[in-house]
């Protein structure tokens, strides 16, 4: 999977999200340890199932009540239904390492590209 690399080195890839009904642009976030972050009007447009109602903590320290729903992404030629956890409106939508974990990240800084491959 290629995607693009910008300016400021933000790393964005593109996999299909079935809701979506195609490819959606996400930010690579190794910071990130679920799956996907969408803000709550993507979540809302896409119809994604609720899952629960539970506690998450950020990397400030601090923890907050959000709602968890599911998504199906492609993923490598698979589809996986992963877990998406809800952000504000308006908020970056994010890819974590929950779909991460097993792949090779590539930063390429002189073609502006982001590359992940399986390990």
């Amino acid at each position: 999977m290629t995607g693009r690399l910008t300016l400021d080195l933000t790393a964005y890839i593109e996999p299909e999200v079935l809701e979506a009904g195609g490819a959606h642009e996400l930010i690579v976030d190794t910071g990130f340890n679920d799956c996907l972050y969408l803000p709550e009007e993507t979540i809302t447009d896409w119809k994604l199932p609720f899952v629960i109602s539970t506690p998450v903590s950020y990397a400030d320290g601090s923890t907050v009540i959000t709602d968890l729903y599911e998504a199906n992404v492609i993923w490598f030629g698979a589809t996986k239904r992963v877990t998406v956890v809800a952000g504000p409106s308006g908020c970056e939508a994010l890819i974590g390492m929950g779909l991460l974990v097993g792949y090779r990240i590539e930063l390429d800084e002189k073609q502006w590209e982001v590359r992940i491959s399986k390990l």
